[in-house]
C-alpha cells in the first residue's frame, strides 16, 4: 500500500458579514460545501464523498493551528502533528490509506453572520478551490471516498478552512503477523539515500527476486555490495505477496492499508540469514531463499513487492518488473592461415599414436598402477616418454625422481612391447609449466613472479589453504608415454591422413608439413579434433612459435573439444607474444575472446570455471598493437563480461563506453537502436535507454518494438524529467498494437497502480 498526500493552499477574499461564527454556522458551511463538491464529482463521473468524523479532528486541529499562528500551511510545529498524515494517524491510526488536504484563508468577516452570508461564504470557498487546478483535482479525485472539514477564525476574524480527504483502507486477510513483524515505516524520507546513490541499483535488487515453485529466491550479482548496504543485523529484505485480483477493474485497487505493504507480508530475512544461506557457486554472487509461499496462496498467479529494510525501517518498496535486455555477440573475424606451398600431405607420412598415463605418489618411482597396453601388430615408429616430478622438494632430489620414473616406464614398455631402446625419446623435468598454470587456475597468480625457492617452500609446507596442494602436486607428477605406430593405408585427403601427417611432422620437426596439415584440417570435413590435443602435438603448439598462427586458427574452430588445453595455449603465448608475428597475435587475441566468452556465459560462474578465464590484464598490452575496430570490440565484449563476473565497476565502465560508442556510431536502422537500448538495459543504464529512445520518439522514428521497449523502460526506471512522457508513450503503444499492449499489462499487472492507465486498460482490454 502506497500512501500519498495531495496538499494545496488557497487564499480567498470574502465580503464583510455581521454574524457570529458558531458551531451551527460551521456545520452549515460544511454541508453546503459538501453538497457543491459532490455535485461537481457527479458531473465528473465519480462517486460522492461521505462525511467521516474520524477526519474532522485532523481538519479542525489544522484550522485552529493556522488561526493561532496566522499562517496558511499544511505543517505544524509539534512533531506528532507536523504533517497531515501524522494528524490523521494520530486520531485514526491505520484507517485510511490515501489522504489529501486543501486549506484556505478568507478575507476578514464581520460577526455574527446570517444564513444568506453562510451560503455566500460556502459558494466563495467552493469557487476558489474549483478555480485552482490542484484543489479542483483533489475535489474530483476518484480514489477519495470520505471527507470532513474544519473552520477557525483568527484574531482578525478571517476564516481558516481545512478540507481533509481520505480513502478508507482495507486489510488483506491471511496476514502472517499482527504487527508487520515489527517493521516500521520510514517517516523521515528514503533512508537509503545515504547508502545508495543510484535508484537503478535499488531497482535491480527488486528485480533479482523470483518465484520458483513455492519458494521466493533472490539472485544478485554483487554480494559484497549487498553486504555494504545490509550492514547491520536488522537490515534485510521482506517479500510482499500480491494477488492480481487486487487490481480488479470492478473496483478500486484493493491494497492493504498498512503503510509498508500491499498484500500478505512474509517474514523478513535479515542480514545474517540472508548471507548464511547463500548457495551461489561464485564467490561474487548471492543466491538465497527469502521465503515460502503460504499454502493458502499456492496455485495463485502471485506478483511481488520487495521491501528493503535498514535497522528495522522499510526504506524502499520496489515493484519487480521485466525490462527487455540483451548483449551483443562477438563479431566473426577472419583467421590468418599459412599454407606452405612446398609441403605435401602423403600416405607414406602416416603416424597413429596411443598415449598412456602413469601416476606417481610423493617420492615414489613406481607408478600407482601400470596402464594396460593393447596388442598391436603395426610397427612402432617411436616411443616418447615425458616424465615429471612435482615442484616441492629440492631440484637435485627431483632430478633423481623424474629420471628414475622415466627408467621404470621405459623398462615396462620395453618388456610389454618387445621393442628396442633406440625407439625411445625421453624428456624429464620438474613440472613448472603445469604449476604456473595451476596458480592462475586457483587465483594465485600473484605468486607467479616469486623465486622458485620460495615456491618450493610454499609447496612443501602447503602453507596457502586456498590451494589444494595434494591435488595439484599429484597432477604435476603425472607422466606419459606416447607410442607412435606407423599408419596403415588411409584414403588420400582423408581426415585420418591429415592427422597422421600432423603427427609425422611433429615427430620429425617438419614445421612446413605441420602447418600444411593444420591448414588442411581447418578447411576439411569430418575432422576429429582429438589429434590436436595429443600430448606430443599439443606440446609442440606450446613450444614452437612458428606454429602459433595456424594452431590458433585451428583452435578457434575446435577449442570446445578441450577448453582447458586451449586456455593453456593462450596463456602460454600471451606472455611470449613478443616472439610472434602480427598474424599469429591477431589469431591469438581472437581465440582469447572466443574461449573466454564460453566460460563467461554462465551467470553464477563457479570459481574454478572462472579460474580458466584469462584476466584481461594479460591481454591489454598486446591489444594496443592492433587498430582493428572489430577485434578491439570483441576484446571489450569479453572484458566487460569478465569484469561483470568480478564486479569491477571501473573496468566495466571502460568497456561499456567503448562498446556503446562503437554501436551508437553505427545505428542505421531502428533494429540497431533496439539492440543498443537492450545493451544499455543489460548493464542497468536505463536512463541511457530512456534518453536515447525518447529523442527518437519525439521525432516519430520508433517502430512498435521500440515503442514497447521504451514503455517498459520508463515504467521500470524513470527520473523526474521523464515522467511527463509516460502517458504519451503508452498511448502510442496501445495505438500500435492493442492486443500486445493488453498482454503486456496482464503480465505486469502492477502497472495498474497508475490509475489513468488502469482506466484505459479496463476500457480497452476487457
Amino acid at each position: 500500500m502506497r500512501i500519498f498526500f495531495i496538499f494545496l493552499l488557497c487564499s480567498l477574499f470574502l465580503s464583510p458579514t455581521y454574524s457570529q461564527l458558531k458551531s451551527s454556522d460551521k456545520k452549515a458551511i460544511k454541508n453546503h460545501l459538501l453538497k457543491k463538491i459532490n455535485e461537481l464529482r457527479e458531473q465528473s463521473g465519480v462517486a460522492p464523498l461521505i462525511i467521516d468524523k474520524r477526519l474532522a479532528k485532523a481538519a479542525e486541529i489544522q484550522s485552529f493551528y493556522m488561526s493561532k499562528t496566522n499562517e496558511l500551511t499544511h505543517d505544524q510545529s509539534k512533531p506528532k502533528f507536523n504533517t497531515p498524515k501524522k494528524r490523521i494517524e494520530h486520531f485514526s491510526p491505520l484507517q485510511f490509506d490515501i489522504i489529501g488536504e486543501n486549506v484556505l484563508l478568507s478575507k476578514k468577516v464581520k460577526l455574527p453572520i446570517n444564513k444568506n452570508t453562510i451560503i455566500r461564504i460556502s459558494e466563495s470557498m467552493f469557487n476558489a478551490w474549483k478555480d485552482s487546478p490542484g484543489h479542483y483535482a483533489n475535489m474530483i479525485e476518484a480514489e477519495f471516498n470520505v471527507a470532513d472539514f474544519g473552520f477557525a477564525l483568527n484574531k482578525n476574524n478571517q476564516i481558516y478552512a481545512t478540507n481533509v480527504f481520505g480513502r478508507i483502507g482495507i486489510k488483506i486477510e491471511g496476514q502472517l503477523s499482527e504487527n508487520q513483524f515489527g517493521l516500521k515505516e520510514d517517516l523521515e524520507g528514503n533512508c537509503f539515500d545515504k547508502h545508495i546513490s543510484h535508484d537503478n541499483i535499488l531497482v535491480n535488487v527488486g528485480n533479482a527476486v523470483v518465484i520458483e515453485g513455492d519458494e521466493i529466491i533472490f539472485y544478485y550479482h554483487d554480494i559484497n555490495y549487498l553486504k555494504s548496504i545490509f550492514s547491520g543485523p536488522n537490515d534485510g529484505i521482506a517479500i510482499d505477496l500480491i494477488d492480481p485480483t487486487q487490481f480488479s477493474c470492478k473496483e478500486t485497487n484493493q491494497l492493504d492499508l498498512s503503510p509498508i505493504h500491499d498484500g500478505i507480508l512474509l517474514k523478513p530475512v535479515f542480514r545474517n540469514e540472508l548471507f548464511q544461506n547463500n548457495t551461489a557457486q561464485s564467490g561474487y554472487r548471492i543466491i538465497t531463499k527469502l521465503g515460502t509461499i503460504p499454502k493458502a496462496l499456492l496455485g495463485k498467479q502471485l506478483t511481488l513487492g520487495v521491501l528493503l529494510i535498514k535497522n528495522g525501517v522499510v526504506c524502499k518498496y520496489v515493484i519487480p518488473s521485466y525490462i527487455p535486455h540483451g548483449s551483443y555477440p562477438l563479431k566473426e573475424l577472419p583467421v590468418n592461415l599459412e599454407d606452405p606451398i612446398d609441403a605435401k600431405i602423403t600416405s607414406n607420412k602416416s603416424i597413429e599414436s596411443v598415449t598412456l598415463p602413469f601416476h606417481f605418489q610423493t617420492n615414489q618411482t613406481v607408478p600407482v598402477s601400470f596402464p594396460k597396453i593393447k596388442r598391436d601388430q603395426r610397427k612402432i615408429h617411436s616411443i616418447e616418454i615425458k616424465s615429471y616430478s612435482s615442484i616441492e622438494g629440492t631440484e637435485a632430489k627431483n632430478k633423481i625422481l623424474h629420471k628414475k620414473r622415466a627408467e621404470v616406464i621405459k623398462k615396462h614398455l620395453t618388456k610389454e612391447l618387445n621393442t628396442t631402446s633406440n625407439k625411445f625419446k625421453i624428456t624429464t623435468k620438474e613440472n613448472w609449466d603445469e604449476f604456473y598454470f595451476q596458480l592462475k587456475y586457483y587465483f594465485a597468480d600473484t605468486l607467479l613472479n616469486h623465486p622458485k625457492d620460495e615456491l618450493r617452500k610454499l609447496a612443501s609446507q602447503k602453507s596457502i589453504e586456498a590451494i589444494p596442494w595434494d591435488t595439484i602436486l599429484y597432477q604435476q607428477r603425472k607422466s606419459i608415454a606416447i607410442i607412435n605406430y606407423k599408419g596403415g593405408n588411409v584414403n588420400k585427403d582423408s581426415s585420418e591422413l591429415i592427422a597422421s601427417n600432423l603427427r609425422f611432422a611433429i615427430l620429425n620437426k617438419d614445421i612446413p608439413l605441420a602447418k600444411k596439415a593444420l591448414f588442411k584440417m581447418y578447411h576439411g570435413n569430418n575432422i576429429k579434433p582429438d589429434v590436436l590435443f595429443e600430448e606430443s602435438i599439443f606440446d609442440a603448439f606450446l613450444a614452437n612459435m612458428d606454429l602459433v598462427e595456424n594452431a590458433s586458427a585451428i583452435l578457434i574452430k575446435f577449442h570446445q573439444s578441450n577448453l582447458t588445453s586451449s586456455t593453456k595455449f593462450v596463456n602460454r603465448w600471451l606472455i611470449k607474444s613478443e616472439q610472434l608475428s602480427p598474424e599469429a597475435k591477431f589469431n591469438l587475441l581472437n581465440l582469447y575472446t572466443i574461449i573466454n566468452n564460453h566460460f563467461l556465459d554462465i551467470w553464477d560462474l563457479p570459481s574454478k570455471r572462472l579460474a580458466n578465464v584469462i584476466d584481461p590484464k594479460y591481454v591489454n598490452q598486446l591489444s594496443r598493437e592492433f587498430s582493428s575496430n572489430e577485434l578491439m570490440l570483441n576484446l571489450h565484449l569479453t572484458f566487460i563480461k569478465y569484469y561483470g563476473q568480478v564486479n569491477n565497476g571501473i573496468e566495466i565502465t571502460k568497456s561499456f563506453n567503448y562498446i556503446s560508442k562503437y554501436f551508437s556510431s553505427r545505428v542505421l536502422k531502428i533494429e540497431d537502436a533496439i539492440l543498443l537500448s537492450k545493451f544499455y538495459n543489460h548493464w542497468s543504464m536505463y536512463q541511457l535507454t530512456n534518453t536515447y529512445l525518447l529523442e527518437k520518439f519525439e521525432e516519430n522514428k520508433l517502430n512498435e518494438d521500440a515503442t514497447f521497449l521504451l514503455m517498459q523502460s520508463l515504467y521500470h526506471f524513470n527520473e523526474e524529467e521523464d515522467i511527463g512522457y509516460y502517458d504519451e508513450v503508452y498511448q502510442k503503444a496501445l495505438k500500435l498494437n492493442k492486443s500486445r499492449w493488453c498482454a503486456l499489462i496482464n503480465s505486469e499487472i502492477q502497472l495498474l497502480r497508475d490509475r489513468k492507465l488502469k482506466g484505459i486498460y479496463c476500457a480497452k482490454c476487457l
